[in-house]
Parts: structure tokens; C-alpha cells; sequence
């Protein structure tokens, strides 16, 4: 593995901005390019049956879940967004308007927080870890205030309720279509490559990719046994796991048939610190 470069210095660069319970503006000049860039799509809370009694074991069993309003990225994270907040481009695949993959857990929650400032929000992750090395395992040292407007990645429960359609509750088994290649980049049609987002039909809500392209990193630390503990409201995840949550499937499966993996109730995990290729993320945030 690779060194995650400057962990520290990015995330202690937003101290002095990050405020708890704060929610208002920091003034700062916008780029109206960037404004361009991130699109957002409002979300309405409401409760939902997340998992499924159909498919792997973690994804039993289905249980009530209640969420509060939010806005959710309309696309993945282009390789173009993640180059002008990051200054450089990570992935395998090239192109602007492809999403960026081969970043980390822990990458994103840099680029969360960069991303917050340059648009004026108040940044959501602070962080007390002391080292910057790829067997970091400080990442359960980063909190996240959820009162903060600026930007975050979507819990688990979020982002099941979204590929869902939210509150339309839409029984798809992808999101958007009960046909994978209807909304889906996966196995069957990529040909082994990422593709330009929203380039497939979106959701419901309007959102693209949710199903397919690549993997999507969530908040949550990951465990196979968490759904047992039945209903919560605005769950966040458990507070130790086996690493961080995917969802959404990608391109391309190492099991499976390449689609069962875009199913909206799938579930995987990787550590916070791992580089994949076929992993991305979306971001969402609240007004």
C-alpha cells in the first residue's frame, strides 16, 4: 500500500473553521465552476425497511429504519471535482467525467472537509489521530458533527433510503429499475471499464449510479451482524467493525454474477485505509 499522504496536515487545516453545532456560512469567495460541479439532489427523511430476508446473510434481517432529511450528491465524484479540490488524480481509468476510484475511506473524509471550506460550509470531520502511515487504525478517532452544513459521506441507512427512492419507496432490486442494465455500469455491459456518470437512466430522486460504476464509501464501520439489533432512528452504524461500508457494486464483482452486487440492499466492506480500483464515493450534506 501506498502512504496517505498529509492526513494530518489536511485535516488540521480545517480546525480552526470546524465548530460543533455550528451551521452557518464561512466567508469565503466561491468559484462558480465549483458551484457547477456539485450538484445536489434534496432528500426527504422518512422510514424505511432497510435490508432484505432475500439476500446474504448481513443483509438480515430487514428492519425499520428512520431518517432525517438531506441532500445527496447527484453523481459519484467525477475525477474532475476530486482533481480541483485534491490536486491530483488517483485513478486507474482516466477522464474527467469518470468517477474517481483508488481513493480511500479516509481520502474521502479529506476531501469532505476541503470541499466544505472551498464552498463556504462548516466542515463536518474533525480528527485526533497522530500519524499518517496506511496501518493507521486512528479512523474511529474521527468524529463527525452532523449538525454542520458542509459536505459528508452518507450513512448507511442514508444511502440505502436514497437508492430507494426515499420516501417514492421504490421496489427495485437496483436502484431505479428491476433492470440491472436500465441504471447500471456493471460485469455484464462495462467491458471491464468505468464509464461517464449519468450516463445510464437515474433513480427516482434523480440520482445516477447508485447501482454500478464503482463502489461507494458510507460512514458506517461495517458489521455482518449489526441488522439484528432491529430498528433505530438516524443509525450511524456500530461503533467498532471489521472496516468501513461500501455500497452500490461497481463495474466489475470478484463473486457472484457481477449484478447481484448492484442490488440496493448489498452490503461490503473494506479497510479505511485501502486504495481499490473499483471503489468511489458520493457525498451528501444538510441545509
Amino acid at each position: 500500500m501506498k502512504k496517505i499522504v498529509a492526513i494530518l496536515a489536511a485535516l488540521a487545516a480545517t480546525a480552526s473553521v470546524f465548530a460543533s453545532g455550528a451551521k452557518d456560512k464561512v466567508e469565503v469567495e466561491i468559484d462558480p465552476a465549483l458551484v457547477e460541479m456539485v450538484q445536489m439532489v434534496p432528500v426527504a427523511g422518512g422510514r424505511f425497511n432497510m435490508g432484505t430476508a432475500d439476500g446474504e446473510d448481513d443483509e438480515f434481517p430487514a428492519h425499520s429504519v428512520s431518517v432525517d432529511s438531506f441532500n445527496m450528491s447527484t453523481t459519484e465524484v467525477t475525477q474532475e471535482l476530486y482533481k480541483r479540490i485534491m490536486g491530483k488524480n488517483p485513478s486507474y481509468f482516466v477522464g474527467e467525467k469518470l468517477p474517481v476510484e483508488k481513493v480511500s475511506w479516509l481520502d474521502a473524509i479529506i476531501f469532505c472537509n476541503k470541499l466544505s471550506i472551498e464552498m463556504g460550509k462548516r466542515p463536518c470531520y474533525s480528527q485526533n489521530a497522530n500519524t499518517d502511515t496506511d496501518s493507521w487504525s486512528g479512523a474511529n478517532n474521527i468524529s463527525c458533527n452532523y449538525n454542520a452544513n458542509g459536505y459528508r459521506l452518507p450513512t448507511e441507512a442514508e444511502w440505502e433510503f436514497a437508492a430507494r427512492g426515499g420516501k417514492n419507496n421504490d421496489t427495485f432490486l437496483y436502484s431505479g429499475s428491476a433492470t440491472i442494465d436500465e441504471v447500471a455500469w456493471y460485469e455484464g455491459n462495462s467491458d471491464g471499464e468505468t464509464h461517464e456518470v449519468a450516463t445510464k437512466a437515474p433513480n427516482s430522486l434523480g440520482l445516477y449510479d447508485m447501482s454500478g460504476n464503482v463502489w461507494e464509501w458510507c460512514w458506517d464501520n461495517y458489521s455482518a451482524t449489526f441488522y439484528v439489533n432491529g430498528a433505530s432512528a438516524n443509525t450511524r452504524g456500530p461503533s467498532e467493525g471489521t472496516g468501513k461500508v461500501l455500497r452500490g457494486g461497481s463495474r466489475a464483482s470478484t463473486y457472484g454474477d457481477g449484478s447481484s452486487v448492484c442490488r440496493v440492499t448489498n452490503r461490503n466492506s473494506a479497510a479505511a485505509t485501502e486504495r481499490y480500483y473499483l471503489n468511489g464515493f458520493r457525498f451528501v450534506n444538510i441545509d
